[in-house]
């Protein structure tokens, strides 16, 4: 559930939609200015509008697909840990250096510890 792309899913697609509307906006503006004369001030005024909303939705679209990756990236690290989980013949008891490594990326300790794990997740743990 916590990593759930359904409605990044959804996101994109309402940008992209967003998207082609904007391009076939800008299709007809410039069918328009070549069949009939029009402000040139305008025109110019109305395209860059356009040019902006298209950037926008692209940055916002990138943006969108960047998180989609990075979830993406965290659900196969952890069903890699749960998997690794599931194939223990017993309840972990001891260390596991194997599952360590699995799970850690790595150790900071200065003032504190911070754990820095493979799916992205940083734990600070102050040090007594």
């Amino acid at each position: 559930e916590l990593l759930d792309t359904t409605k990044l899913e959804k996101k994109a697609a309402v940008i992209q939609n967003e998207m082609e509307i904007v391009e076939e906006l800008f299709r007809k503006m410039v069918d328009e200015n070549s069949r009939k004369a029009m402000d040139q001030k305008e025109y110019s005024k109305k395209y860059n509008e356009l040019v902006e909303r298209y950037k926008k939705a692209q940055d916002e679209l990138t943006e969108v697909e960047e998180k989609h990756q990075e979830n993406k990236v965290r659900k196969d690290s952890i069903d890699t840990f749960i998997d690794r989980l599931k194939s223990q013949e017993t309840i972990l008891t001891d260390f596991d250096e194997a599952l360590w490594t699995s799970t850690i990326d790595k150790v900071v300790i200065e003032n504190d510890i911070t754990f820095y794990f493979r799916d992205g997740t940083k734990i600070k743990q102050e040090i007594l």
